[in-house]
């Protein structure tokens, strides 16, 4: 593991603690294992360290929804995209936590940020629905900007409350609760 990723998941866990305000350089360092110099010798500012971290955490996350509705299509591209994002929130709990909590707050100095990651995340899914309502499968009056929205705000929520209150649920038992919700809204 280099030195930035270690940076990076120790600055997630920590700020998906205990909020971005209340985690400091100091404790990333020490979390790190590295010295707080090497924290702003990689970043330059814990503004900009957690603002890489977003973009960092949100290419995998858009490049892996992608690739795994590659040849996909409507219900089954989705729902490859829910199960993806679900098998994310098991493995980095914490980046999930963040990007959730972070994605739709407002007046934060790294907006611009978050703008990106949600464009970049919703657009995949906005992309599969625009398909399907194109195709056929999904109901025409969907409007893929708003679905997409609500789609990710459902499974984000989901996330969040399972992260929190029921994390001994299998991962598969709310991919299913998760699925057939969302998708029987999108075929009408």
């Amino acid at each position: 593991m280099t030195t930035r990723e270690k940076i990076y998941e120790s600055a997630v866990v920590l700020i998906a603690e205990h909020g971005y305000a209340a985690t400091t350089i100091d404790e990333i360092a020490a979390k790190a294992e590295v010295a707080k110099g090497t924290v702003y010798y990689n970043f330059g500012s814990k503004e900009e360290l957690f603002r890489q971290l977003l973009g960092y955490g949100v290419d995998l996350l858009t490049s892996r929804m992608t690739e795994v509705s590659k040849g996909l299509k409507g219900t089954a591209a989705l729902d490859a995209i829910f199960t993806e994002v679900l098998q994310r929130a098991s493995k980095t709990p914490a980046f999930m936590q963040l990007l959730f909590t972070e994605m739709y707050r407002t007046g934060r100095a790294w907006q611009d940020t978050l703008l990106f990651v949600r464009e970049n995340v919703l657009g995949v899914i906005r992309n599969v629905i625009a398909e399907g309502k194109e195709s056929g499968e999904f109901d025409p009056s969907v409007d893929p900007e708003t679905a997409s929205a609500a789609a990710m705000g459902a499974l984000a929520i989901a996330i969040l409350d399972w992260l929190a209150y029921h994390p001994s649920t299998p991962v598969d038992e709310l991919h299913k609760s998760v699925s057939q919700l969302l998708l029987r809204g999108l075929v009408g």
